[in-house]
């Protein structure tokens, strides 16, 4: 039982991964219909840093525990460890369109368009705004933690649109 629900898991998160990597491509889409988006360049560092070592781990365990249960023909545990390298690979296609291709959202005075969120935009509702400089802070369902992104283009169209459509953070 233990070994169908291991091998599921590992399905369902290859599944997963999949549909991250579909819904770069449905927000490539959605965004170039978008004639009045404006463009901002997202911060990437922090999160660089974590996916850069969780992948890492990630390929060292996997591939180490494959090759041991190779040598001993245990072909349960290799058809789990090559599914968990399968989704290794899956991340790391995700993570490269993080990266390079999805290193920019989109605003517009309905939504926020996000590159890794399935394809899907978040809604004004519940969005607050702080610009500083060239920084723009934006808080998502009341959040404590923002998102920061480096406004690129568009500097004074972009503070009127927030301005007009968007809550203004004044706790900070």
């Amino acid at each position: 039982m233990t070994k169908i629900f291991a091998i599921c898991v590992l399905s369902i998160m290859g599944a997963v991964f999949v549909f991250g990597i579909a819904g770069y491509f449905i927000f490539l889409s959605r965004v170039k219909t978008k004639k009045t988006a404006i463009k901002l360049k997202r911060h990437l560092k922090k999160n660089a840093a974590w996916w850069a070592c969780c992948w890492a781990a990630w390929l060292i365990v996997g591939f180490l525990e494959w090759n041991g249960a190779r040598k001993m023909n245990d072909n349960y545990h290799m058809i789990c460890y090559g599914l968990l390298l399968l989704a290794l690979l899956l991340l790391t296609i995700l993570l490269l369109l993080d990266f390079f291709i999805g290193k920019y959202a989109y605003i517009t005075s309905q939504r926020v368009y996000f590159p890794d969120n399935f394809g899907l935009a978040r809604q004004k509702k519940k969005i607050m705004y702080k610009v500083s400089g060239e920084t723009l802070s934006l808080w998502f369902n009341n959040s404590i933690m923002p998102k920061k992104f480096t406004i690129i283009e568009k500097h004074d169209e972009l503070v009127k649109l927030l301005k007009d459509n968007y809550k203004l953070n004044k706790s900070i």
